[in-house]
Order: C-alpha cells, then sequence, then structure tokens
C-alpha cells in the first residue's frame, strides 16, 4: 500500500519536468527542482530559468501541474465525506467563507467545502508559504457567475490575482492561483492511464 503514493509521486515529477522543458532550453532529465525555505518547488540553475513558476499537485491517483511567469499555485483534491464539514470550516475558514458553506445546499455541501479548500490552499501554495499562513487570514469568494476571486478586507475582488477552479469529474474538484491581473488560464487536460489505481477511501 504504502508504494503507491511513491509511485504517483515519481510519475508526477516526471510528467513536470517534461512540461517544464517546454519553458526553457534543457531535455527534461537535466531539469533540477530545488525547495524553498517552506517547500514550495522552484527550479534550480541559470537566471534565464527564473522567469518561469510552478506548482504541482495530485490526490486519488491524478496529478496536476501549472506553470506560469507569475507566481502561481495549484491544488486538487478528492471530493470525500467528511463528517462535519461546518466544524472543519469554522475553525480553518474566514467568516464569510463559513456562511456560503452554510449557504448551500445539503447534497453541495461536500462539494462547495472543498471548492474553498482548493482555492485557499492554492493561493498559499502560489505565496510559498503553504497552509502555515493560515487558512483564516484571508478570504476568498465563489461566486459561480463572476468565478473565484481573492478579497480585499473592504470586501472588493482583489484584481492582482487570478483564479481558475478546475473542472475534473465529479470526484475531484481543484483550483489555480497567479499572482497576474486578468491573466488569461489555458488548461489541458491529458486522458492518459492515472499514475496508478486510486487510493481507497476509508
Amino acid at each position: 500500500m504504502a508504494a503507491a503514493p511513491a509511485r504517483q509521486f515519481v510519475a508526477a515529477r516526471k510528467l513536470l519536468r517534461r512540461l517544464l522543458a517546454a519553458y526553457v532550453p534543457c531535455p527534461p532529465g537535466r531539469i533540477e527542482i530545488a525547495l524553498g525555505a517552506h517547500g514550495k518547488p522552484h527550479l534550480a540553475g541559470t537566471p534565464s530559468q527564473a522567469g518561469v513558476h510552478f506548482n504541482l499537485s495530485h490526490s486519488a491517483g491524478v496529478a496536476a501541474v501549472a506553470v506560469g511567469r507569475s507566481p502561481v499555485g495549484i491544488d486538487i483534491e478528492s471530493v470525500h465525506d467528511l463528517s462535519d464539514p461546518d466544524a472543519i470550516a469554522a475553525r480553518f475558514f474566514a467568516p464569510s467563507e463559513l456562511r456560503a458553506l452554510r449557504r448551500a445546499p445539503d447534497a453541495q455541501q461536500q462539494r462547495t467545502f472543498f471548492s474553498f479548500w482548493t482555492c485557499k490552499e492554492a493561493y498559499l501554495k502560489a505565496l510559498g508559504g503553504g497552509i502555515a499562513r493560515g487558512l483564516a487570514s484571508f478570504e476568498v469568494d465563489i461566486d459561480a457567475l463572476c468565478g473565484p476571486a481573492l478579497v480585499r478586507r473592504d470586501g472588493s475582488r482583489d484584481p492582482g490575482w487570478t483564479f481558475k477552479q478546475l473542472v475534473l469529474g465529479t470526484d475531484l474538484v481543484g483550483a489555480v492561483a497567479i499572482h497576474s491581473p486578468h491573466c488569461s488560464i489555458r488548461c489541458w487536460r491529458l486522458d492518459s492511464p492515472r499514475m496508478s489505481k486510486p487510493d481507497s477511501k476509508p
């Protein structure tokens, strides 16, 4: 059982190097990935690689990679039943996010929770501090019409950040956050076999 996550990690890193090779003048096998102080990955090597930002997430045997010219974060999560999403949100979400979760229909509670979670994780991963910065220290809006956005202290949407929620099927949700105003985010889905059989949930 322990070998499956290890295989997923190796497969995800191979995919990441193949994608990064399209952005830097270097074959995939020679791309060096280093980790920052808080675990955020970055390219090691020549200054010409400094303008490439990337992030990686994987869940349930699926890998997601984001690459851009500005700090970027990505997170995907398997939608599974939580015993008490309200209690978790009360601990980790901003007050407005908790209210939005409570307004969601019962059938959408789990998916709404993970939609907020992935947006917040993607933002923190783009910053490079991870969850240690505190999920409740900032607010996101996942408005269905306008799309997700970072919310300023005055309640307005912050144009300095662009978010996109990812459509990954019924059992996975995801989000990308990039520190760039009104940028274009393009998505491709590789319909190759999953990295391994999805892990079962208890």
